[in-house]
């Protein structure tokens, strides 16, 4: 008997156990006795991108805002550094698919948070999002 291991997708095969061994996505089995076989496949993984902005009236100031952090732990995004618009953190992590990730956004002291954009929407400090694909999250920050 033949078995073919045909992941759904997005996910990948990763391999045989039991009665079949390897990585090849064929196995043949002689159904001389009982046998067991198992199938191994990967769970996609999605990517969080989070984008932090300050607003310090008169103008925009990309020096400071405040910080995203995510639970399960991943995305560290602090504000930007002022240097070329280079985030100076992490603010890009993947998650696994269908997996709830927590975003809790802190300002920095004398600044305040405003609101979420992208995949988050409100005023309040925390987010979730669910991870079905990729997904971008906005963090606005302003100084009062």
């Amino acid at each position: 008997m033949n078995l073919t291991a045909t992941p759904d997708s997005g996910e990948s095969f990763i391999g045989w156990g039991g009665d079949c061994s390897g990585t090849n996505g064929t196995c043949a089995v002689t159904m001389s006795k009982n046998r067991q076989v198992s199938a191994s496949f990967t769970s996609p993984y999605y990517r969080l991108t989070v984008f932090i902005y300050g607003s310090d009236p008169p103008g925009q100031n990309r020096t400071g805002g405040g910080n995203v952090t995510s639970e399960p732990p991943g995305i560290n995004c602090s504000g930007w550094n002022g240097t070329g618009g280079n985030p100076d953190a992490n603010c890009t992590a993947v998650f696994p698919k269908g997996s709830n990730v927590t975003l809790t956004a802190t300002p920095d002291p004398g600044w305040v948070f405003v609101s979420w954009g992208g995949a988050c929407t409100g005023t309040s400090p925390t987010c979730i999002v669910t991870m079905d694909s990729d997904k971008w999250v906005f963090a606005y920050f302003m100084k009062p």
